[in-house]
């Protein structure tokens, strides 16, 4: 049995009763397996409360595969567990954890699986705030799917490609940081994120899929960088979108340019949209 003890956490913002998983706490324990073992599990003592974590060997070390039951409050994740370096999470790792408030990562974490609208975080609907890792490269889809609290997160410029459903149904999200380094979106990645007002991409995009900003009751400007090319947009990326005001291209005009047609085909649901290329600012 590991014995942990409670932790102020500067960087979070603080909860009475909340639990810490945090680096440092983790010391001798009686969960011994051999060296080669696929798969661990370690037995935690948080403040009164205890619990079973699973660990899954994967590449350069250990994924923490699930916790039960789920904890509450501010939880503060390990760099190791028992010795096992942990730089992935499981695509069920916290699912469905409904007293979760905050969360820190360490930035050994590189890889957060998902699978869906279901991922590592769906369904925390107190979850209010995320430190991520500064050397994440994926999030899995449907990581925060249905987190109803969730009000802003900042993604480091390390993150390479967003699943599908990433914020789905975050009814609460208003900013998105968006990482220098993404290339790639997936679908449905803001699909009814009702009050979400305005998204900008940094340049390196060069890949959306469809659904993207579905029934985004809200939303006012989107921004794509000079990498995104307006002919690659999905026709319905902005379904029910009917707030949307502005849409910018960094890129220059298409030469065969149909403004008509083009909005049309990609703005149906959205009346007042102006678009703007950046040969035009």
């Amino acid at each position: 049995m590991v014995e942990l003890t409670e932790e102020n956490q500067d960087d979070l913002d603080e909860d009475a009763g909340a639990d810490d998983i945090s680096d440092g706490f983790f010391g001798d324990s009686d969960n011994s397996q051999s060296g080669d073992e696929a798969s661990f599990t370690a037995e935690l003592k948080i403040g009164r409360n205890k619990y079973s974590v699973n660990l899954v060997k994967t590449e350069g070390g250990w994924s923490l595969d699930n916790i039960s039951p789920r904890p509450s409050g501010n939880v503060v994740i390990p760099e190791e567990i028992d010795g096992r370096k942990i730089v992935a999470l499981g695509k069920l790792s916290f699912r469905n954890a409904p007293e979760l408030v905050t969360v820190k990562m360490p930035d050994t974490i590189t890889n957060i699986q998902g699978q869906g609208f279901y991922g590592a975080f769906s369904g925390c609907t107190k979850l209010k705030q995320v430190i991520l890792s500064r050397n994440i490269k994926t999030l899995g889809s449907g990581m925060f799917a249905d987190c109803s609290a969730l009000e802003s997160v900042e993604l480091p410029d390390s993150i390479e490609q967003l699943g599908s459903f990433v914020f789905a149904c975050c009814k609460s999200l208003k900013t998105v940081k968006m990482p220098k380094g993404l290339f790639a979106i997936e679908a449905s990645l803001f699909e009814k994120c009702s009050s979400l007002v305005k998204v900008e991409f940094a340049d390196g995009l060069t890949t959306v899929s469809q659904d993207v900003f579905k029934d985004c009751e809200s939303l006012e400007e989107v921004v794509f960088p000079s990498s995104f090319n307006p002919d690659d947009l999905w026709s319905n990326m902005f379904g029910n979108c009917s707030r949307l005001k502005r849409v910018v291209f960094r890129a220059a005009q298409p030469g065969d340019f149909d403004h008509e047609e083009f909005v049309s085909c990609n703005f149906e649901d959205c009346p007042d949209v102006t678009i703007t290329f950046s040969e035009e600012e």
